[in-house]
């Protein structure tokens, strides 16, 4: 057999093996945590709490919540934005993080740069009532 043709043969087995081992440990491999920017209990916070049940459902990890009020949603945003960007450290962010950059001229993180948007949780929609008097 030419060499070269063995050559090229056990490039390629080599490229096949490499093909099948995995990069990197399948997401997630340890606990997931999600912050909430207010105290327990409310609204915002039982939300986080029943998708933490589901999401260690469908993950097979432990979800924790951490609440960190405070500072109007700042203390514990910007606890996110200084953590590891691995998707470990979730934020459930509510319209005060998307108000507080127009509302502070100064923030200890970038709104626009230090998050990424993962999905939305939960939307409420308030309707007026109409109501007719005759």
């Amino acid at each position: 057999m030419p060499l070269r043709l063995l050559a090229s043969l056990l490039f390629a087995l080599a490229a096949n093996v490499l093909l099948h081992v995995p990069a990197r440990a399948a997401y997630p491999d340890h606990i997931v945590k999600i912050v909430v920017p207010f105290a327990p209990g409310g609204g915002t916070d039982v939300v986080a709490r029943t998708l933490a049940q589901e999401m260690q459902k469908d993950l097979g990890v432990t979800v924790i919540i951490e609440n960190k009020p405070g500072a109007g949603t700042i203390i514990g945003t910007q606890s996110v934005a200084t953590s590891p960007p691995d998707g470990y450290t979730l934020l459930m962010a509510t319209f005060a993080n998307a108000v507080n950059p127009s509302l502070y001229s100064k923030l200890p993180y970038d709104a626009h740069k230090d998050f990424a948007p993962v999905a939305i949780a939960c939307r409420i929609a308030i309707e007026p009532e109409c109501h007719v008097v005759r």
